[in-house]
């Protein structure tokens, strides 16, 4: 029993309840009061919980209000209440502190508070507001926290093996796994389903796979929910509840054209000439073509200033300066068409999202022309990373080294298996026309009405 800032310890057999008195010592059929074997004090608030150790029953711990955690030997107590007269005089002993926490607000019901690990008892659990210390008994030391709760723990229970630990708040029910030799595991959570409506205050393991949880009434299947309280008024000056404001957001004016642009193009039917532009290399072949281009990026300004004053160093020295030409990208939607139409492009590579898509258009049909293999990617800014530019509309490879000529006929062959023999089947394949979600179900509603009414002429 516990009571304001003390802890009582009255004596309990198996068969009958026992106690000591004043005149025949132990007796079942006595009128004498009943009075404590020993009584602890040294809290300085009430005392809510009480837990005896499970090996050691010379050991309990009790827990105070404010969160203040002490240990208690009986039998000390005991030794010295033998040299005392009057066994009614309550005997005060100090205790070993472990823990003493903050104040916290009051506990709303009962529960257990504080709770010795089965079996070994190495260590002790303790419920502090919204969270639970374990404590080692034998070393005296605060190991570790248990969070998770966002209101008070008003339960806790472990397991038959000591291994898991459940603690109940009125709105979850978490599940640690607890180890002697490294930190707790997380093993899960369970929420409650009607919120307000069902609290959650108890658990009790029956086996290590099964967990009783003990929660307020739900409301009745067909009956009305039980109507919310009404929220309290916020006080004058106090700040706003948090709430999402992304339909309030006014969006900058490119943004909002760039957001009906894209729902245009899905309403909208769409030429076959510009739909081709939707139709891009997938990513494995895409991957394998960037990997091809990189070998081949055009020196940067750096690079360039580098290369021209070696040269002019060694024209200084009397030296004679071999100009070979690079192999390199070309780049430039010009220069590109140039190639195409003198025929000196090997593999001409377009970006999707070319804006005004109309400097572009045309390609696929010149490419197909000269009989040139071509490929539309995503997107003009990988293109123009290629190329140390922001953008790039087209690139273009007239030759490639030795080393790389296997594996580049291997890229031509696909690209052409993807886009120069489908050119036909593009050119006839209109897109758009995706109509929203709200239009697709009125669509659907009046196909369902006229189908029934052709089936009522029909009978």
């Amino acid at each position: 029993m516990h009571g304001a800032g003390c802890v009582v310890v009255y004596r309990l057999l198996v068969e009958k309840i026992y106690y000591t008195c004043r005149c025949q010592g132990y007796s079942q059929h006595c009128r004498c009061e009943p009075f404590p074997i020993c009584t602890f004090k040294g809290h300085s608030a009430n005392v809510v919980s009480v837990d005896f150790h499970p090996t050691n029953e010379d050991l309990l711990c009790s827990q105070a209000i404010n969160n203040e955690l002490k240990l208690w030997s009986i039998n000390s107590t005991k030794e010295d209440n033998k040299h005392k007269k009057d066994h009614l005089h309550e005997e005060e002993y100090s205790g070993l502190i472990m823990c003493e926490g903050a104040s916290c607000s009051p506990i709303e019901t009962g529960g257990s508070l504080v709770r010795f690990q089965p079996q070994e008892g190495r260590v002790v659990a303790a419920a502090q507001h919204h969270q639970v210390a374990l404590y080692d008994v034998d070393m005296g030391y605060m190991r570790e926290k248990l969070g998770g709760h966002l209101s008070l723990i008003t339960s806790m229970s472990w397991d038959q093996l000591g291994q898991l630990l459940a603690t109940v708040s009125a709105e979850m029910v978490n599940v640690w796994r607890i180890s002697s030799t490294r930190k707790s595991d997380f093993v899960g959570q369970l929420r409650s389903t009607y919120n307000q409506l069902e609290k959650f205050h108890s658990c009790c393991f029956t086996d290590p796979s099964q967990l009783i949880i003990g929660s307020g009434k739900g409301p009745k299947r067909g009956g009305k929910a039980p109507v919310a309280a009404a929220k309290k008024k916020p006080e004058k000056g106090a700040l706003p509840p948090k709430k999402d404001l992304t339909r309030f957001v006014k969006w900058p004016k490119a943004v909002q054209i760039q957001r009906k642009k894209r729902i245009l193009k899905q309403r909208l039917k769409v030429p076959p000439a510009l739909n081709q532009f939707t139709k891009t290399l997938d990513k494995n072949l895409a991957t394998s073509l960037f990997k091809m281009l990189l070998k081949y990026r055009p020196e940067d300004k750096a690079e360039k200033k580098e290369r021209l004053l070696k040269r002019a160093q060694a024209e200084t020295e009397g030296k004679t300066v071999e100009a070979k030409k690079p192999i390199v990208v070309k780049y430039g939607l010009n220069h590109v068409t140039y190639l195409i139409e003198q025929n000196k492009a090997q593999l001409v590579v377009i970006a999707h999202d070319v804006d005004p898509i109309e400097l572009v258009v045309w390609l696929p049909a010149l490419c197909r022309k000269m009989e040139i293999p071509y490929c539309i990617v995503k997107g003009k800014a990988r293109l123009g990373a290629i190329v140390h530019k922001k953008t790039a509309s087209v690139l273009c490879l007239t030759t490639v080294k030795n080393e790389d000529k296997m594996e580049f006929s291997k890229v031509l062959e696909a690209i052409k298996a993807n886009f120069n023999d489908k050119y036909e089947e593009y050119r006839k394949k209109w897109g758009g026309g995706i109509m929203g979600s709200k239009s697709q179900a009125k669509t659907k509603a009046k196909e369902r009405l006229l189908a029934k009414e052709a089936a009522q002429r029909m009978t």
